[in-house]
């Protein structure tokens, strides 16, 4: 086989995988990449081919100064770059060198856990920038509910806080008085649930509830906190960003409980 024919069938590949894959040529520009990497990235090939990283990702990214790319091209050799994402834990940058046509050179960058490239969204930077201002999960809150309205459009989403009984609404648009209060849930874990609302919620009756709910639990040292409620569940793309947002929210609420116990201390 060809080495044209190598690179294109590693394309096929790529492009079914559900993480984020770019490619460089040795300019440091885009020349391909996968449908994952594009809905990550908020925008298409065609727009971005051509494009240098430094155009697309915020300027603070610490790959910035330690660039798995151009290192990739430099020492011929794969790459790997573990660091802090903005929203998760750890983020993999994987730069992979391959050749084309057996003199073009290209990197492969392979994005794990790659909330980090989810800044660049215009709603996720505005969340971001507001949550970093805010003590206290009172003052967040109202961030997250825009959020969530700009991912699913007007339906009903709130911010609840855990209680012994259950969950108590913090703040919230477009809920309706059955939903300011909802009990402990059997189901619930540290993975979101996309189910229909009598499912989730089997003892509350009305006539303008939702028929389906998105439920995104805060978990803080194996502990519910606090969820996000989304009163429709949203396509694949929406769903990636509540969850992005989820993943927010749980960084924001160990610092804001932190902050509490300094303040408890002193």
């Amino acid at each position: 086989m060809s080495d044209y024919s190598q690179i294109n069938a590693l394309l096929s590949i790529l492009d079914s995988i559900s993480e984020p894959v770019v490619s460089y040529n040795d300019s440091l520009r885009i020349c391909w990449m996968n449908p994952a990497a594009e809905l990550f990235l908020g925008s298409s090939l065609e727009r971005m081919r051509g494009m240098s990283c430094i155009d697309i990702f915020p300027d603070d990214l610490p790959c910035r100064n330690n660039c798995p790319v151009r290192k990739a091209f430099s020492d011929w050799q794969t790459v790997t770059l573990c660091t802090e994402g903005l929203a998760s834990g750890e983020s993999l940058l994987t730069a992979v060198p391959v050749m084309q046509d057996g003199e073009s050179r290209r990197v492969l960058e392979i994005m794990q856990n790659p909330f980090i490239q989810l800044a660049k969204a215009p709603f996720k930077c505005r969340v971001l920038e507001d949550v970093n201002r805010a003590f206290t999960i009172t003052e967040a809150a109202p961030f997250f509910i825009d959020a969530i309205q700009a991912v699913a459009g007007p339906v009903a989403a709130g911010v609840y806080i855990k209680t012994p009984e259950g969950y108590s609404l913090l703040a919230g648009r477009d809920t309706i008085p059955e939903m300011s209060f909802i009990p402990n849930l059997e189901m619930l874990s540290h993975s979101p649930l996309y189910v229909r609302f009598s499912t989730a919620f089997p003892g509350i009756k009305g006539s303008n509830l939702p028929d389906e709910v998105s439920i995104l639990p805060i978990f803080c040292d194996h502990e519910p906190r606090s969820l996000l409620l989304c009163g429709s569940v949203p396509e694949a793309s929406g769903r990636d960003r509540l969850e992005a947002l989820q993943s927010i929210l749980v960084k924001a609420m160990n610092r804001f409980l932190q902050a509490e116990a300094t303040v408890i201390e002193q």
